[in-house]
């Protein structure tokens, strides 16, 4: 009866541990919501929507209060800040190395990147930025100062809730870790051991997933990130003063260019191919000598056994002089 009562008081203070670390994130949410709706509590207006002039002191101690803690919160926010950016340049490689340069010096590196050329044999390129979140701000600056801005879109995702809830979750588990190992060492039966570890198991999983999505939140916080494209042009087009004869030189100029780089590129896939181009032409070769040869052999026969068809041909007699 002892072990069977211990067995009970072991699954209930299993169960109790569950279901506290369940309802910790709902309770975080539900605080975070009394927070927010506390300062309304305290304030008395008046028919006229204006505020009462019954106990002006308290609303303005209470107010000084409010002001204090929405400073905190505010400061203990957690924001993710995507920025999206067009911009276009007359010097992609000095452009190029001023923006490395800076993303190095602000302490920031780049997760993605794609170029390419036009037909106009200018360069594109697109850029996915990883920067601190204290400096994206300043490295925006520095790339519309050193670039002709087309377009600029920024978003701010605010993760406070979530994350609030992900670290009050793993607190949680954390503290029911703790009472499952204090249990395990006060366990006396095989099932009981075997039961705490199960939900210990399950426990601790849960507490590498809670910690694996803090620390990508984390990062998505620490870490704003700068989707950047930019587009090389002629300074004809980027100050937008180019005439038709312009447009016409510059254009007939490329394509002079796109030719050139045509015949370049023949000539070498040719003199690279030369190699493949002899073999081909040695079996080619090869093969019209064995025909040749098999035509020459061919007659050297047909000449040879002429003569003795005729031969046969004059010993058979005359069927008509026999007669």
């Amino acid at each position: 009866m002892i072990k069977t009562k211990r067995s009970i008081l072991l699954i209930t203070a299993l169960l109790s541990l569950s279901l506290t670390a369940c309802g910790s994130g709902k309770e975080a949410a539900m605080s975070t919501e009394t927070m927010a709706l506390a300062p309304m509590e305290g304030a008395i207006y008046s028919d006229n929507a204006s505020y009462s002039e019954v106990d002006t002191a308290d609303y303005k101690d209470s107010s000084a209060d409010t002001d204090l803690s929405s400073e905190v919160n505010t400061s203990d926010r957690k924001m993710i800040k995507n920025v999206y950016m067009e911009v276009k340049t007359t010097d992609y490689n000095g452009f190029s190395e001023m923006l490395l340069g800076q993303i190095g010096a602000l302490g920031g590196y780049i997760s993605d990147t794609s170029m390419w050329t036009d037909s106009d044999g200018l360069v594109n390129s697109s850029l996915t930025i990883r920067i601190p979140a204290d400096h994206c701000d300043e490295l925006i600056t520095l790339v519309e100062n050193g670039s002709n801005m087309v377009s600029k879109n920024e978003s701010v995702e605010d993760v406070t809730l979530r994350y609030s809830d992900l670290d009050s979750h793993k607190k949680a588990l954390l503290t029911e870790q703790d009472t499952l190992l204090k249990l395990m060492s006060q366990a006396e039966t095989v099932s009981d051991i075997i039961e705490i570890e199960k939900r210990l198991s399950e426990v601790r999983y849960e507490i590498e997933s809670m910690e694996s999505q803090l620390r990508l939140l984390q990062n998505q916080i620490s870490y704003s990130t700068i989707n950047l494209t930019v587009t090389e042009v002629s300074s004809q087009v980027a100050t937008g003063n180019e005439s038709t004869l312009e447009m016409i030189g510059r254009r007939f100029y490329n394509n002079c260019v796109n030719v050139l780089l045509f015949l370049k590129g023949t000539l070498i896939d040719l003199i690279v191919g030369i190699p493949f181009i002899i073999t081909i032409v040695l079996f080619i070769a090869i093969i019209l000598i064995i025909i040749k040869t098999i035509r020459k052999l061919k007659k050297k026969f047909f000449n040879k056994h002429e003569p003795l068809a005729k031969e046969t041909s004059s010993k058979q007699p005359d069927s008509s002089q026999q007669k």
